[in-house]
């Protein structure tokens, strides 16, 4: 049974399409809007993403399409940039927030730009590219489609998240499908709102199935498929591709890794089996390259010259296993099922290889730190330093815009460093808690503790930092006995308190006062630091201290003095600074801590 499924119409979501009709419709009225598609893997959501595609096409709409990968979870915003980068790349666009948006859009980025090292700036990117889709409606409605969302690294579901919470003030839908069995529990969240219209796709029934095969009821064949793959569309057609006599004599026989039938997991096998040792290098090239990916890429991974490698890559679309992408030079596998399949066959050893070859020619291009990352975490050996170099610039790259990804590296990170540095071991577990502090407040406090251990007795301020840290992690918990007994605990057994450590635990002893209501050791406390900040001339450490103070006073009722410390805490700050900064005695500490700690500072 050899048939062209690409070229057949879509069966058996009628009531699934007029949804999105009606969705594209109402684009008519200069209103946003947001639809999720949801299903098990291969039931066709990306099928529907393709009718969408045509439909709105067939309206005038604009629209752009994006799809995150399996493999690229740690890769910020990637799903993002698959979607928007090569559009925006080509038009002449005026964007005043062209550095925000470069955080998300490689094409924005200029040239030996720095990153902001300011704490959750993401969310400058977040309003960023909310002005960029307003931008990009305003001579047509846009739609624009997220597939395989359940695979999104974090940063990019914070951003649909905001989306979802603030929708551009134009007429864009946002089109979103994800596997809910796979979605983790921030995407589930985000989509957990009554402005988001939700499309659960079912299994086809015999009858949609046999249309899909092009059979009738009676083909026993088509009857013996349906079986064997519940009605699953990719299952049916993967079924399908085989010869009748090659296919499984046994039933589904259970699940293999990824959850695809062993019957369509043999299926893929015997389809990969009639590869050329060209083409099955390519093939694997491709997906350790990653989706989408280029020819040269998947080639010089693979081991293949260029010519042999677009030879194969010809022979592979013909095949069907590769499709072209919109993007010229972009190919993706037919489904992320099949690339799964592949990477999975690949020997381990191979595997090592592969993605050293990968770092190799992604190094030759010029690739950004956070692309080999993602390669380099999967080759690396315990202690090679350019690998943990690399890991930690990775992570110190992403930490503002996107936090947990820089967690991922910087735990790569320190899984490849000696145990016996302990300077760099103390110094990297900060570097990641800094970056867990955005997501996970219980894990960073777990960090903190675990860097406390490893210092050693005579650190001295060090240790006074990461104690005023670690209490303020302990305060957001709700971990307030614990917070104060650890303050108080490290105040008692400071021997100096005329320094600038002193002054940072006396602010967080302030705002421990505020917390158990003790507000005349709240404001002796921030008093105090206010002294010690003054005498040593820190203009940061005073905004701090000024600031801490100025809360601990107005909760006291000396009002008239919170108004003059909070003067004071201004007149330090640069014009530039946010000014949220002065109104949080944390804050304060945080903008102390960016002056003298620069990984601290990223807290």
């Amino acid at each position: 049974m050899s048939i062209d499924f690409s070229a057949r119409p879509t069966v058996g979501r009628d009531r699934e399409l007029q949804q999105l009709d009606a969705a594209l419709e109402a684009l008519a009225d200069d209103a946003p809007g947001a639809v999720a598609i949801e299903g098990e893997p291969g039931i066709g959501k990306s099928r529907l993403l393709r009718e969408l595609r045509d439909r709105a096409e067939a309206r005038g709409q604009l629209l752009l399409c994006g799809s995150a990968a399996e493999f690229e979870r740690s890769m910020p915003f990637s799903v993002w940039a698959d979607a928007l980068n090569a559009y925006v790349a080509a038009q002449d666009l005026e964007l005043p927030d062209a550095d925000d948006l470069a955080e998300i859009l490689p094409a924005l980025r200029r040239p030996g730009a720095a990153g902001s090292a300011v704490a959750d700036d993401r969310y400058r990117a977040h309003r960023a590219l909310r002005g960029l889709l307003a931008r990009l409606a305003q001579d047509r409605p846009l739609v624009l489609a997220l597939d395989d969302l359940h695979w999104s690294d974090q940063a990019s579901i914070d951003l649909v998240a905001a989306l979802l919470r603030r929708a551009p003030s134009a007429p864009v839908l946002l089109v979103l499908a994800f596997r809910p069995g796979q979605a983790p529990p921030a995407l589930t969240a985000a989509l957990a709102t009554p402005v988001v219209q939700r499309i659960a796709l079912e299994p086809l029934c015999e009858r949609d199935a046999a249309m899909l095969l092009g059979a009738d009821g009676a083909d026993a064949g088509a009857q013996t498929i349906f079986r064997r793959a519940g009605g699953n569309p990719f299952y049916l057609e993967q079924l399908a591709r085989v010869a009748p006599h090659q296919r499984p004599a046994n039933g589904d026989g259970g699940a293999v890794a990824g959850d695809i039938p062993a019957a369509v997991a043999a299926s893929l096998a015997e389809e990969l089996a009639g590869l050329s040792p060209a083409e099955r290098a390519l093939l694997e090239g491709a997906a350790v390259a990653g989706e989408p990916f280029e020819p040269d890429l998947a080639a010089a991974v693979g081991e293949l010259s260029l010519a042999d490698g677009l030879d194969a890559l010809d022979a592979l679309l013909g095949r069907d296993l590769l499709r072209p992408t919109t993007v010229p030079r972009r190919f993706r596998f037919r489904h992320p099922l099949v690339r799964r399949a592949v990477y999975d066959a690949t020997r381990g050893g191979w595997r090592l290889a592969a993605h050293a070859r990968a770092v190799s020619a992604l190094t030759a291009r010029g690739a950004a730190t956070s692309e080999l990352a993602h390669h380099v975490e999967r080759c690396a050996a315990q202690g090679d330093e350019a690998a943990i170099a690399l890991l930690s610039a990775a992570g110190a790259a992403t930490a503002a815009r996107a936090p947990a990804t820089a967690a991922r590296w910087f735990e790569a990170a320190l899984r490849l460093l000696p145990g016996a540095d302990i300077e760099r071991q103390v110094e990297l577990r900060v570097s990641l808690a800094s970056a867990q502090r955005s997501f996970e407040l219980e894990t960073c406090r777990d960090t903190l503790l675990s860097a406390l251990e490893l210092l050693p007795a005579d650190a001295g301020s060090r240790r006074v930092e990461l104690t005023a840290w670690c209490a303020a992690v302990e305060h957001w918990l709700g971990r307030h006995g614990d917070a104060h007994g650890r303050l108080v605990r490290a105040w008692e057994e400071l021997p100096e308190r005329d320094t600038a450590a002193a002054a940072a635990l006396q602010i967080e002893l302030a705002v421990d006062g505020l917390y158990t209501l003790e507000l005349g050791q709240a404001v002796a406390m921030g008093r105090g630091a206010l002294t010690i900040a003054r005498e040593i001339g820190d203009r940061a450490l005073i905004a701090a201290a000024a600031s801490a103070l100025c809360l601990t006073e107005a909760a006291a009722g000396a009002i008239a003095a919170a108004r003059e410390h909070r003067a004071e805490a201004l007149a330090q700050i640069d014009c530039r600074a946010p000014r949220w900064m002065t109104t949080l005695a944390s804050f304060g500490v945080r903008m102390w801590r960016v002056a003298k700690s620069p990984a601290l500072g990223r807290a």
